[in-house]
């Protein structure tokens, strides 16, 4: 049991090894915490000013590195109504009001990514083990101030956390291969949101055509990658590239896009990972009857030698124990879904035997549609976490589709699902889809009003019945979602000739409307506190 300093007025029931939770207030921390436990006594109370002591590590984090932490999440402090005042943790420290103590050293931890929270009267404390830990750590923090802060006062239970991921990898991808994209502005707040949900990789998803002059062909600036890249590494995060090839890219055409993948990969040095897409992976895998291999990779992928690979998982999926074997054991293989009935058993048991690493890629199920299809993402992510033993990570994916038209909003359900499952993967589904629109409104859409994290799971639910209805299909059938050829009302909008009729009655037709039109009246009562809250009401 951690040395917990005795204190007569707190008591911690810590016989139980499993997560206690008595407030309703705590099931909308997300991800969700692996542990807390309620004390009893009076409540940690601030207003106005929050002392933060810092406690700086010789090896793992200096004073500065600490205190810069903080300091990047100030703004958020402030719209909670308090200040932060930083100081140097010392013998001399006055603790004269309620404070927080945070001290960053990897011994006092179990394992990586760890740590703990103990809030108390006059004292929350944190110790973590590393600066990625401490940039969870604080979001935790910054969770329990919002959800306990009635009027200009915040009042935290007594409580211990006790928390880590039980992925050390979890992504999100960004398709930005065609189709419109986020301005860097908009692209920023994302990014900001992400790291608050303990995401630890961002990939930039690139695709590369061979018909064109060697030239830079990523619709990012250069500037504009390296600016992203330095954002998310400030948050902890790495910008992976993801580099794929059109279509029309045949092997022989790679010698063309070396130069052009040089250029581009030469914005992501600090990446740890470079993975290729599906189809340059069936490129780079080099198979015959009898052989499997990488082949020599620096021929084709100028990746750095700090740099591991990653390649899609597909072509391995008909292949025969004895050539699975041969893989070179420093490369990970992604095991990409899009559908919500994938089976990763079927296809991750085998990797898992073998020893051959892997990370689950669930997808948004929000493209070729208007709302996206929040139950086909839920059901999607759920299994990929159900599936994760021996995985290295997670990595949800927000495909473009046909054209990209659906609105980047409705890929959040999707999103902060992955975020908080590959976390804590104990979440329960009928928990998750309960929750879904709270934690919406509370995480991404700081929505006070409660309304539009209601609205984009209610228009993702209109869409999902329209296809059902088109297919005759029961509301507990989720096969064959999301639609490959596109939701309903996105095939009436880019051909309706091509929409199933058969089943798709002008009742359903109009109850699917009357939905759409509610949503839309409800909307008006949206209060979103984030940056593009009424970009986002307008859209």
């Amino acid at each position: 049991m951690p040395p917990y300093k005795h204190d007569p007025q707190v008591r911690f029931d810590t016989s139980s090894p499993i997560t206690v939770v008595t407030d309703e207030k705590v099931s909308l921390l997300w991800p969700t915490v692996q542990s807390i436990k309620f004390g009893g006594g009076k409540p940690f109370v601030v207003s106005n000013i929050l002392p933060v002591f810092v406690s700086p590590s010789h090896h793992e984090a200096s004073a500065s590195e600490i205190a810069f932490l903080w300091n990047l999440r100030r703004h958020m402090f402030e719209d909670l109504d308090l200040e932060l005042s930083l100081y140097l943790l010392s013998p001399l420290s006055l603790f004269e009001s309620p404070h927080i103590i945070c001290l960053v050293n990897k011994h006092l931890v179990c394992q990586h990514g760890s740590y703990k929270i103990t809030v108390t009267p006059k004292q929350l404390k944190i110790i973590c083990g590393d600066m990625e830990s401490l940039q969870s750590a604080i979001s935790t923090v910054l969770q329990l101030l919002s959800l306990y802060k009635i009027e200009d006062t915040v009042s935290i239970p007594t409580i211990l956390i006790d928390d880590w991921p039980d992925l050390p990898h979890r992504g999100v991808l960004m398709d930005v291969s065609q189709g419109r994209i986020p301005v860097i502005g908009c692209l920023e707040e994302y990014l900001d949101t992400l790291s608050l949900l303990k995401i630890n990789q961002v990939y930039l998803y690139t695709r590369f055509h061979s018909n064109l002059p060697p030239q830079w062909q990523c619709p990012y600036s250069r500037s504009e990658v390296l600016h992203m890249s330095e954002f998310c590494h400030k948050r902890h995060m790495q910008l992976i590239p993801v580099v794929e090839v059109g279509p029309k890219v045949q092997f022989e055409d790679l010698p063309k896009l070396y130069s052009v993948f040089q250029d581009f990969l030469a914005c992501f040095g600090t990446a740890e990972f470079v993975s290729a897409g599906p189809r340059l992976s069936s490129f780079i895998l080099d198979q015959t009857e009898d052989n499997l291999g990488v082949g020599d990779v620096m021929r084709y992928l100028p990746i750095a030698s700090h740099q591991m690979l990653q390649l899609c998982g597909y072509p391995l999926h008909d292949l025969n124990t004895s050539l699975l074997q041969q893989l070179p054991p420093g490369v990970i293989f992604k095991e990409y879904a899009v559908k919500a009935d994938h089976d990763y058993n079927k296809f991750c048991t085998t990797l898992v035997e073998l020893g051959i690493n892997y990370f689950v890629c669930p997808g948004t199920a929000a493209w070729n549609s208007l709302a996206g299809c929040p139950a086909a993402a839920v059901s999607n992510i759920v299994s990929a976490a159900a599936n994760t033993e021996g995985a290295l990570g997670m990595v949800i994916c927000d495909w473009t589709g046909k054209g990209h038209l659906n609105h980047q909003p409705f890929s959040w359900p999707g999103i902060l699902s992955a975020a908080g499952l590959a976390w804590n993967k104990k979440i329960h589904k009928d928990v998750l889809e309960t929750t879904l629109p709270a934690l919406l409104n509370q995480h991404v859409f700081r929505d006070q009003a409660g309304v539009l994290g209601n609205i984009i799971i209610e228009l993702g639910q209109a869409e999902t019945y329209a296809i059902r209805r088109a297919r005759n299909q029961g509301i507990e059938d989720f096969s064959d979602l999301p639609e490959e050829q596109g939701s309903i009302l996105y095939r009436f909008l880019i051909h309706p000739d091509g929409v199933p009729l058969e089943f798709l009655s002008t009742d359903a037709l109009q109850h699917v409307t009357k939905h759409l039109r509610k949503c839309q009246t409800t909307l008006s009562g949206a209060n979103s506190q984030c940056v593009y809250g009424e970009a986002i009401k307008t859209e």
